[in-house]
């Protein structure tokens, strides 16, 4: 009897994908609900030369004075660096906390996705840290390694699923990896694969010692003699 190969349950990058970008976004909304840096913007008269000079007098304050053709932008360095402390905090709690809690963010759940470990379980806070540090790494060359090495790997891992020895997959699919399921992304399981029921499988020869194999019944009045090898 012939089966088709199993499919692979961690093919599911397009989830994978919109499921980050509802991650940033939502990070994102929060970030310009909590917190609204002091950005002030100057405008600059014709003629007049070295107008960041002239403003970063004026605010005294450490920061970032971008030019433009009749506007000045400065941007205070106190509050930029709480915005980013901010959108890091609550990165941590989607990607880390919440994840090592449910097995997904935000994103993933509205996606149905789960993080887990190579057994099925999900994915602790250290494996969800991990993921997360090396998201980093990740995002190099506008995420291109991450997408790359996801895309192109057995499992479809990227940078942190593979030091973190993680998987995404959809929940559905978590009973595939508890199983040892062949070909689940090379995620094997102390158990074994059992076949389906209805797939017959040879007998196992007779051991040292095994009882000789019971003869066959006589053959009724009129029944034809039973063959032998080398009739």
């Amino acid at each position: 009897m012939m089966y088709d190969k199993p499919r692979d349950p961690t093919a599911v990058m397009g989830r994978r994908i919109f499921a980050y970008i509802i991650d940033i976004v939502a990070v994102g909304i929060l970030v310009s609900l909590l917190f609204r840096p002091d950005v002030t913007s100057y405008d600059v008269p014709a003629g007049v030369d070295n107008a960041c000079d002239q403003v970063e007098q004026l605010e005294n304050a450490d920061g970032w004075c971008i030019e433009g053709d009749d506007e000045v932008v400065f941007i205070d360095q106190e509050q930029f660096f709480t915005g980013i402390a901010i959108q890091l905090a609550l990165s941590f709690l989607n990607l880390v906390l919440l994840q090592a809690a449910t097995g997904a963010s935000l994103g993933k759940m509205l996606l149905g996705l789960r993080v887990i470990r190579e057994d099925g379980q999900v994915a602790g806070f250290g494996q969800m840290f991990l993921r997360w540090v090396f998201l980093l790494v990740d995002a190099v060359f506008c995420f291109l390694i991450g997408l790359i090495t996801a895309l192109v790997s057995r499992g479809h891992r990227r940078v942190g699923d593979m030091v973190a020895r993680t998987y995404v997959v959809r929940p559905d699919d978590v009973v595939l990896f508890q199983a040892g399921f062949p070909g689940s992304g090379g995620a094997p399981s102390p158990q074994s694969w059992q076949p389906p029921p209805d797939q017959w499988t040879p007998p196992a020869p007779p051991g040292p010692g095994s009882p000789p194999p019971a003869p066959p019944p006589p053959a009724g009045p009129g029944s034809p003699p039973p063959w032998t090898p080398g009739q």
